[in-house]
Order: C-alpha cells, then structure tokens, then sequence
C-alpha cells in the first residue's frame, strides 16, 4: 500500500503556514509573495505551530471579490461582510481543519477521498503534534495511483 509518507514532498517541500490571529491581507499577501501553480491552499496554524485550519484560493479570491465590491455567487447574502474584510482574520475566513488532514502513514486512496470529499486540491500532512510537516498535492497523488 502506498503511503503519504511516500510521495508528499516531491512537488513543495516546504508548506505555507500562517498564524491564525493574521489579518486577512497578510493572507493574500502570503499567498502573492509564496505563490506557485501547485500552491492552492495556505495551512493556519496556532501559537504553538499547531494546525487549527486551511484557507483555499478559493476562499482569498473570494475575499478580493468582495472587497472589489463584487458577490461571489457561493457567498451568501446574510454571511458578514466583516469576515472577509481587511478587519477579519485567517482565523475567521478558514475552514477548520478537524479530519482534513493527512498523516505520513495515511494511504493514498484515503488521502484522495479527503480531496474530494473537501473539494480540496492539497491536503496539510501533520505530525502527532498537529504541527505541519509538509503537504500533499493531488498531482502527487495521481502519480502514483493512475
């Protein structure tokens, strides 16, 4: 069986990480500075590195959408604006990270059914410390089950 641990550092080795308490445009400013086509995601983490959330570029396009004075058609309209604002923080526009994660043990069939059960391109691999050790691409995925 072929593991995360196996194939999840060959396309990035190195994760992008930012603190949960960072404003909302120290997270578009993290994803134009370190941005690359296999970056889609951007893993938020607590004061002790620890993983608490994932941010899409899903979720920052949005963001930009709105402040451009544009609505987003997955936004809804009693949703506050407030979140997406240069006010909110990563920690208020991410997607909790609870069981959308890998670890370097997780299988690929697994690691391919939290991407699409998530509708998510990469996934953070932690440690049993919650920290971030890397992440998982689904390129690197497909490699190797097809």
């Amino acid at each position: 069986m072929m593991t995360v641990g196996c194939v999840y550092r060959i396309l990035d080795t190195t994760p992008n990480l930012i603190n949960q308490n960072a404003t909302n445009q120290e997270v578009i400013d993290t994803l134009i500075q370190k941005g690359s086509p296999f970056m889609h995601s951007i893993y938020v983490v607590d004061d002790d590195e620890r993983l608490t959330g994932i941010i899409t570029l899903q979720i920052v396009l949005d963001s930009i959408m709105l402040r451009l004075g544009y609505t987003p058609q997955n936004i809804k309209i009693t949703e506050t604006l407030f979140k997406y604002s240069i006010f909110g923080s990563a920690k208020d526009i991410m997607k909790h990270a609870l069981g959308i994660y890998v670890k370097k043990e997780t299988s690929l069939e697994e690691a391919l059914k939290l991407m699409a059960d998530y509708k998510l391109s990469q996934l953070p691999v932690i440690n049993d410390d919650r920290k971030v050790i890397g992440d998982l691409n689904i390129f690197e995925v497909l490699k190797h089950i097809y």
